[in-house]
């Protein structure tokens, strides 16, 4: 089954329904064709404009996540129906990205459209253990804040070093016995953790932690409040708590929004990342 409508009283990547806009770092269930349900994570919000898809509102998450999935049921959060199962979707590192529109206009207002801060990275620190890197902390963590995205980096701009976080909704049903389990094992908690940036290539490498069902969350920077890329790899295939030696890689949000606009060029549309506060 499908998780159920759960509420902590304020946004959790698990469980965030009615507490503002769809947010990076909140937990997406698909369903699968066996009938068994997946996690992946959200990232951006983005806007196509022009032609064919005017001032149509997307979500985006890894292209991966779709696979096995043909039943056309919506995808969830948190129970509700928010998002249509497949949008415009690859699943080829580093064009592994899914693109998906809402699942109807009232599913739009509610989670985005009526909404103020039209992109949002949800921050739910974890600072324990191995979580992040030794000499940068993700931040206190008071149940939920967001980090607001204004901006992007290109690829080109991205350098070795760079100090970048992640939110992720990967988990285990020993550590969530309301939520779908996605694979993460138990000890791995949801939230934000930060790292570096190790190299680029095609795409960002950095050392960060992430589990199965982190895949499409986001990396973003907090010095600059920009949105860079979606979690595509666990490399290492690990599971449980985050160790040491860490390695994960992410599309380059440039590499991603330039491709799906090309896709569209005929229909006239091009696709942007919004930035608040509205978009």
């Amino acid at each position: 089954m499908s998780t159920p409508n759960a509420d902590r009283g304020y946004c959790h990547p698990l469980h965030c329904t009615d507490y503002g806009p769809m947010r990076g770092g909140l937990r997406l269930d698909m369903k699968r064709d066996d009938g068994t349900w997946g996690g992946c994570t959200s990232a951006f919000n983005l806007r196509s404009t022009g032609g064919g898809f005017p001032g149509k509102g997307w979500v985006l998450t890894a292209g991966h996540c779709m696979r096995t999935k043909t039943n056309n049921t919506p995808t969830q959060h948190n129970g509700n129906n928010v998002l249509m199962q497949h949008g415009i979707e690859k699943s080829s590192y580093p064009y592994d990205y899914a693109a998906l529109p809402y699942v109807d206009d009232a599913a739009a207002t509610k989670w985005l459209e009526g909404q103020t801060g039209r992109n949002r990275v949800l921050k739910y620190c974890r600072n324990s253990g191995m979580d992040n890197d030794a000499d940068n902390p993700c931040g206190e963590r008071i149940k939920s804040q967001d980090e607001l995205i204004t901006g992007t980096h290109t690829l080109a701009e991205i350098k070795a070093g760079w100090i970048v976080c992640a939110t992720g909704s990967a988990s285990s049903a020993v550590n969530y016995p309301e939520s779908v389990d996605s694979g993460a094992g138990a000890g791995y908690l949801v939230g934000t953790r930060c790292g570096r940036v190790l190299s680029t290539d095609v795409g960002i490498n950095t050392d960060l932690c992430a589990r199965p069902g982190d895949s499409g969350g986001p990396l973003y920077s907090q010095a600059d409040h920009t949105a860079l890329g979606i979690l595509i790899g666990n490399q290492q295939s690990r599971s449980g708590p985050c160790q040491a030696g860490e390695l994960n890689n992410y599309a380059p949000i440039d590499t991603i929004t330039t491709d799906l606009s090309a896709r569209v060029a005929s229909k006239g549309s091009k696709f942007a990342v919004i930035t608040t506060p509205n978009g």
